[in-house]
């Protein structure tokens, strides 16, 4: 087990390792130009970056090179454009391809505007009531459309969505999500999730569903409040 500070060390260490890697003006799989660098999170470094393809610009997440060999994170990684492609609406982001370059591997998605809810929340402090059932709101949706169509997120804590100006928010990050379809949606005794948002029979590893989110928003309802 590593520490918050450890892991922050690692992430940042394997963002700076990207960071000499790609820089603004590399191109990826002979149609994403890099743009800049968003932000770091669990799975990848997330750039900003253009597709010449489809003339947009795009969000590009590459997996961390300290997990690219570990076949269960690429797996996951696949999954995450394989479930949220079943998920149309405007309060989930929109996944559009899944590819390698050389060593790397990444998903490219919609550019969302905004900053992350953690973030909003660190700068802001305690939202007022208005602007946290806005936020709540748009977050509840995008999890009806997901668990519509039997997907669980598992891992939504702030971080994990995007606000705009508007205060309109996108749940990001389906990397850890499995199908509710599925008989078992984890090992007997094994979570995977954020322990601050985890609802408890997802802590204790056990089967979970589309209530484990709600449980989820309910904290970080509060949380804003």
């Amino acid at each position: 087990m590593t520490s918050d500070s450890d892991s922050s060390l690692d992430a940042t260490r394997t963002s700076q390792a990207h960071s000499r890697l790609l820089r603004s003006g590399d191109v990826l799989a002979e149609r994403y130009r890099i743009e800049d660098t968003i932000g770091v999170g669990a799975m990848g470094t997330v750039y900003r970056a253009y597709d010449t393809r489809l003339d947009l610009v795009v969000a590009l997440k590459i997996l961390h090179a300290s997990i690219a060999d570990d076949s269960n994170s690429i797996q996951r990684f696949e999954s995450e454009l394989k479930l949220a492609r079943q998920i149309s609406h405007p309060n989930v982001v929109r996944i559009h391809d899944i590819g390698e370059h050389e060593t790397l591997s990444f998903l490219s998605m919609d550019l969302i505007p905004g900053r992350p809810l953690d973030d909003i929340l660190n700068t802001d402090g305690k939202l007022d009531p208005e602007r946290a059932t806005k936020i709540a709101a748009g977050i509840a949706r995008g999890l009806n459309a997901a668990h519509a169509q039997h997907v669980v997120h598992r891992d939504l804590k702030p971080a994990n969505i995007l606000v705009d100006d508007n205060d309109n928010a996108v749940i990001t990050d389906f990397g850890v999500a499995r199908s509710a379809a599925s008989a078992r949606l984890t090992q007997t005794g094994y979570f995977v999730g954020t322990p601050d948002y985890l609802a408890p029979e997802q802590a204790r590893g056990g089967e979970i569903d589309g209530r484990s989110d709600i449980y989820a928003l309910g904290l970080i309802l509060y949380e804003m409040l």
